[in-house]
């Protein structure tokens, strides 16, 4: 990549991989990284349009092993951070786990949304972030823009009322009453094409997930959250 690497440089090179680089930051003693690491940068992916077509690649690469996405987001991104000369480190790593999701809303605008997952002014809730690149020189950043929650302007929220077990309720995020529905024959709507209360938020609806990524992601989520079966 030559000796004086950019922010443009890195966007393009995560590009090609269907990935998004969400941003930057510059790491202090409060984020516990090496302090030899002067430039962060996150790495995500959202929706799955022609332009995005993050889904797609990860399916042509997807290895018939346990937890594939992290597999392939391992071999991507060290495949990546190698041609860059940079780190990377991943949220699925740990305890300790890094913070990303605080880390996120340092380099972009994204904010909590009613029920939990951030939400981002364009993409809505149909986003993700799959690691980090950590590099020893200082990367000229792109001014942060802040900007107001879109869920400021919601009047309605139907995030908070289209579930159809009432799962989300003043901010708080039902686990139990989630997967249990999930495991039922009325809850097969959510479970293969996606939380209906993430799919009635009016953010970013063009970046909504297909129906097969969205039943690898709610279908993960019952494998770790869902009833356990009793033992004899």
């Amino acid at each position: 990549m030559g000796d004086s690497l950019s922010f443009s440089d890195i966007e393009r090179r995560i590009a090609k991989d269907h990935l998004r680089c969400c941003g930057g930051f510059y790491p202090s003693e409060v984020d516990g990284l090496d302090s030899a690491i002067e430039t962060a940068i996150i790495v995500g992916n959202a929706g799955n349009t022609e332009n995005s077509a993050f889904w797609r690649a990860f399916e042509a690469g997807r290895q018939a092993i346990k937890n594939p996405l992290e597999c392939w987001t391992r071999l991507v991104l060290d495949q990546i951070a190698e041609e860059l000369n940079a780190e990377v480190i991943f949220p699925f790593e740990g305890p300790p786990f890094i913070p990303i999701l605080a880390w996120a809303q340092k380099v972009e605008a994204v904010y909590l949304s009613p029920f939990g997952p951030l939400i981002h002014p364009v993409y809505g809730l149909w986003h993700a972030y799959r690691g980090v690149l950590l590099f020893k020189e200082k990367i000229q950043l792109p001014e942060f823009k802040d900007i107001n929650t879109p869920c400021l302007t919601c009047s309605d929220q139907p995030c908070t009322s289209t579930c159809p077990v009432d799962a989300i309720e003043d901010g708080n995020f039902n686990v139990e009453a989630c997967s249990s529905y999930l495991t039922t024959l009325d809850g097969r709507d959510c479970l293969q094409n996606g939380c209906q209360a993430r799919r009635a938020c009016p953010i970013g609806q063009q970046y909504m997930y297909e129906p097969a990524q969205a039943q690898f992601h709610l279908t993960a989520f019952l494998e770790i959250y869902g009833p356990k079966a009793t033992e004899a």
